[in-house]
């Protein structure tokens, strides 16, 4: 009866006092956390629905004329960095806005340039380009977002994402001008047969910065490029570089990217920015005259 009758007192104790509170900047956080949740599953669930019709026209009207499709547009790079979030153990870190932009606007004049002499759009292959995004997605959002396909631009690029991370083929794409390839660096060798040979332009950034994963990408690379007229644009750690010239000829860059058409590297004016991620980045190019790229009027 007596421990009984003193279990009844603790209870009746506990039950009367106060219902512990949260820190008011505790509150916030947590609210904060629920927001961007609930905004990254509304982008999600709409690019769910973009998704669906991308493929419906590519499946049910497969005879359509392209000018008389309208496909629903790549989201913004913010609404990418929202809805996407990084993935730490993938090595995912996401370009500033900032950067993303210059950079689409960089390959955009860089694959534009190539294809005129005198002013003037010259026919053959390379009036329609195919550009590979390896490993890079804000690149690829940035790119696309900027200069959707549209048939009567002058640059009729395809553009692919090739990329470990399936959440990506969420993307609102088209197999037509834009399209997801799932890629496996311990795979580098498993690549659709229709882009081997056959792509013009490679941007990529290698998710892990050691020697072994730069000579995966590099054997990828060297399968999908054009052997004769395909261009590299690497964006990696300087790190990889090396500091001191007797160092660079010993660096990964140096040793893996050594002959065309992904080497040998030139390091460009383009300054690398990501969000949250203090490491010194560069870009480098596989071709001559790559020092200049990054160098466009805004």
């Amino acid at each position: 009866m007596s421990s009984r009758s003193s279990s009844t007192s603790s209870q009746s104790s506990r039950s009367g006092s106060p219902i512990p509170q949260l820190d008011p900047s505790t509150l916030a956080i947590l609210g904060s956390f629920y927001a961007d949740k609930a905004e990254e599953e509304q982008i999600f669930n709409d690019l769910a629905q973009r998704s669906k019709w991308s493929q419906y026209v590519d499946d049910e009207k497969p005879d359509e004329q392209e000018s008389s499709i309208q496909h629903p547009k790549m989201i913004s790079v913010d609404e990418f960095r929202v809805g996407f979030r990084e993935d730490w153990q993938l090595s995912q870190f996401w370009y500033s806005t900032k950067f993303a932009y210059k950079l689409a606007k960089c390959i955009h004049h860089l694959c534009s340039t190539s294809n005129r002499i005198d002013g003037v759009v010259q026919a053959g292959p390379t009036t329609e380009p195919t550009i590979a995004f390896v490993c890079c997605p804000t690149s690829f959002v940035a790119f696309t977002n900027l200069y959707p396909p549209s048939p009567g631009d002058d640059l009729k690029y395809t553009a692919l994402l090739m990329e470990h991370d399936q959440r990506f083929s969420y993307l609102p794409l088209s197999t037509r001008r834009t399209r997801y390839i799932p890629y496996d660096l311990t795979d580098p060798t498993k690549i659709p047969a229709d882009i081997v040979g056959k792509v013009d332009l490679v941007v990529v950034d290698p998710p892990f910065l050691n020697l072994r994963t730069n000579e995966q990408v590099a054997t990828t690379l060297r399968r999908i490029l054009r052997t004769d007229t395909g261009k590299l644009i690497i964006i990696t750690s300087t790190s990889l570089e090396g500091e001191e010239p007797a160092e660079r000829n010993k660096s990964p860059l140096h040793i893996v990217y050594n002959s065309a058409p992904i080497g040998p590297l030139r390091r460009t004016q383009l300054n690398v920015e990501h969000v949250g991620l203090q490491n010194d980045f560069a870009c480098w190019g596989s071709w001559d005259g790559a020092e200049s790229f990054g160098h466009i009027e805004e």
